[in-house]
């Protein structure tokens, strides 16, 4: 049976949505700013701000929108803050899916959709680290495989890779 969600979703870059940048800085720091206490939404709109202009470098953000309203985003960046893991090139961030649309492929579609960007970007592997027990566990059934453990401001974080 078709995906009616799925088939309506458009993704778009900051570039062309930009109207939408104070929505997803609350979505970041909502969902990061326990973990990092120097985080704030207006430095995460100036960061968001920053990449409008990456269509086709990193970092760049994509926003899933469904009825021309944002239900998810995923930025691909070369840096990450866990100290130790700097050797790898590409890392996945900001990886939020709205409550009210989780559960029906819209992280699965998105996902394959930055995917493909890395792989047209001439990226081989990408990384992550997820902060809650719940997303690592998510991310092993999508065919994402651990590589480490650590901690990141003072949490446990399991690091995770998956080739592309």
């Amino acid at each position: 049976m078709p995906n009616k969600l799925i088939e309506s979703l458009q993704i778009k870059s900051l570039q062309e949505i930009p109207e939408f940048i104070p929505t997803l800085a609350q979505w970041t720091y909502t969902a990061w700013g326990k973990y990092d206490p120097t985080l704030n939404i207006e430095t995460t709109i100036k960061h968001l701000q920053a990449r409008m202009g990456n269509l086709d470098t990193i970092p760049i953000t994509f926003v899933a929108l469904h009825n021309n309203l944002p239900i998810a985003t995923v930025t691909l960046k070369e840096k990450i803050v866990v100290p130790g893991y700097e050797d790898r090139d590409l890392w996945l961030g900001s990886f939020i899916v709205q409550e009210e649309h989780q559960n029906q492929g819209v992280g699965t579609f998105l996902l394959d959709y930055a995917f493909a960007m890395a792989k047209d970007l001439g990226y081989s592997k990408i990384s992550l680290f997820a902060s809650d027990p719940k997303a690592a566990e998510w991310y092993a059934k999508h065919g994402w495989k651990m590589f480490a453990t650590d901690t990141y401001q003072g949490h446990p974080v399991t690091l995770l890779e998956h080739i592309l």
